[in-house]
């Protein structure tokens, strides 16, 4: 499912369907044009006229507000009206699991199927398979270097990888991350410094058969070649997402699935949780208003909650949200 929803100066207003009604939300994009906009995508789907399925990934064109691309368990889309009407992508004959949006060459996506990722250079028309590495069933997510269109990260249950040629070849960087002796390496969370994409953060666990166990929040400063373990202060470490302040980057946000926001605001040497307001048992996303830091949004079991105070304080904002 996705909504809109347009925000009055101290509240969301109204929320308004896209799409079926959906449940827990999954995914949240703030409108750098408009901010007053918010999507969000929760476990019902995204179009009003499929069945859908949980929101996979949602990603807005950075060179055109009212363009958005999602994919569901019902396959990829694309939106050229800020979800008016949504247009099936053709991306192999495979189910397609995850997608990205360049930065800097918003024409220049990148998306994965069970057996291969794939890369378009005209926002979608077109696709080709450019690898067929072994990880790309495996609960796969990537995100583009904000400053090299082709250099790509994955990151999931085989730890991460990067590409530094479009997707055609990927190595693996976790040297420093946890190695477990039975089981893998899981990657939850994953997040480039946007002023300086040679710094990353990862919040990682290990995968015992049926059983996860938490390892921390690392951070490269070298681009995945080396990783180093953040400080203390998260006491809850099911991190979820990881959220980078881009014009104070030395701000880092994490969200938890116990249901809890932390903030640092050294780089993840530290953390304070920053929760007071919220009424939820697990957060799966967060967003920052592009024209105001100081306005969050995190997408849990529960909804949307919004804080005007950098975290500090939130309040439901979930009317006409189902």
């Amino acid at each position: 499912m996705a909504f809109t929803a347009t925000t009055a100066a101290a509240r969301i207003s109204e929320w308004r369907g896209i799409g079926p009604d959906g449940g827990p939300v999954t995914k949240l994009v703030v409108d750098p044009v408009s901010p007053t906009v918010v999507y969000a995508g929760t476990v019902g789907g995204v179009y009003r006229s499929l069945d859908g399925g949980t929101v996979r990934a949602l990603a807005m064109d950075p060179a055109s507000h009212v363009t958005l691309y999602a994919v569901t368990y019902a396959g990829a889309f694309k939106t050229s009206d800020s979800g008016a009407s949504w247009t099936a992508l053709r991306i192999g004959n495979d189910p397609v699991f995850t997608l990205a949006v360049s930065s800097t060459a918003p024409t220049t996506l990148y998306a994965t199927t069970y057996f291969s990722v794939f890369r378009s250079i005209d926002a979608g028309a077109t696709w080709i398979s450019v690898s067929n590495p072994d990880f790309t069933s495996l609960g796969l997510r990537l995100i583009v270097d904000p400053t090299a269109p082709r250099t790509v990260y994955a990151f999931g249950s085989l730890g991460i990888r990067r590409s530094d040629d479009g997707g055609a070849s990927w190595q693996t960087i976790n040297e420093g991350l946890p190695t477990p002796l039975l089981g893998s390496l899981v990657v939850r969370a994953f997040s480039i410094d946007p002023t300086a994409p040679a710094t990353l953060y990862a919040a990682t666990a290990a995968a015992y058969f049926f059983e996860i166990q938490e390892t921390g929040i690392f951070r490269s400063t070298d681009r995945g070649a080396h990783w180093a373990l953040t400080g203390t202060g998260i006491t809850d470490q099911r991190v979820s997402a990881l959220a980078i302040d881009p014009t104070s980057p030395s701000t880092v946000y994490a969200t938890t699935l116990e249901g809890r926001v932390y903030k640092s605001s050294d780089s993840a040497t530290s953390w304070t949780a920053i929760s007071g307001g919220l009424q939820t048992k697990a957060i799966s996303c967060l967003a920052m208003n592009p024209q105001d830091r100081s306005t969050l949004y995190a997408g849990s079991d529960a909804g949307v909650f919004r804080s005007l105070d950098a975290g500090q304080t939130w309040a439901p904002a979930r009317s006409g949200l189902h």
